[in-house]
């Protein structure tokens, strides 16, 4: 009779035991400390919404990388070409007025300001006094900026052109232009890139 009741014993501690251990299991997170990963109550990653794989991504529009990086160059290049076309003269410089050029509410002010100052035959947007040769725009090593070199019959200035999103629909626009350590904004005369004789 003691031993049938040790038996007894031992084989309902052995089943305790064994539940013991598969609850242990099931509640421990995969691949945590004393746990086998082989089980877990809460697939989901955490900070994850449920049934999501953790892969999926709210913004699919590339924003890094080789292509997005060069979407984002195309479109800024594509803009400063409105600005500084092949003609050699820069958007609003002939008339003054540029209020239809891809430009920022306050660079449009300070270009008008600019050429009230200082009057023909200086040129604002490209900071010049003269038609350009040719010009080669480039992306720049900042994601919102271009290169825009200019060639006149006296040598060649390269202008950083810095873009900002326009307002509405207007895609990017530009905000400033950065040429000889100088900004648009920070010198109280015209800043000039390139005064040929």
């Amino acid at each position: 009779m003691g031993i049938g009741l040790l038996t007894t014993l031992l084989l309902l501690f052995a089943v305790v035991a064994a539940g013991s251990l598969m609850l242990l299991m099931v509640r421990s997170p995969a691949g945590a400390a004393g746990g086998s990963g082989t089980a877990s109550l809460n697939p989901t990653p955490r900070g994850t919404a449920a049934g999501s794989t953790g892969t999926a991504t709210a913004n699919p529009t590339p924003t890094g990388g080789a292509t997005g990086s060069a979407a984002a160059g195309s479109v800024l290049e594509a803009t400063a070409t409105l600005l500084f076309p092949p003609s050699g003269t820069a958007c609003g410089d002939a008339s003054g007025d540029y209020t239809s050029c891809p430009v920022s509410s306050r660079m449009e002010q300070r270009l008008m300001a600019l050429q009230a100052m200082a009057g023909i035959p200086y040129r604002p947007m490209c900071r010049c006094s003269r038609d350009w040769e040719s010009v080669a725009i480039t992306a720049a090593a900042t994601a919102d900026t271009v290169d825009v070199t200019f060639k006149f019959s006296g040598g060649q200035v390269t202008m950083a052109v810095s873009m900002v999103p326009g307002v509405g629909s207007s895609g990017w626009v530009a905000d400033d232009t950065t040429c000889n350590g100088g900004d648009l904004y920070s010198q109280t005369e015209p800043p000039p890139c390139w005064a040929p004789g």
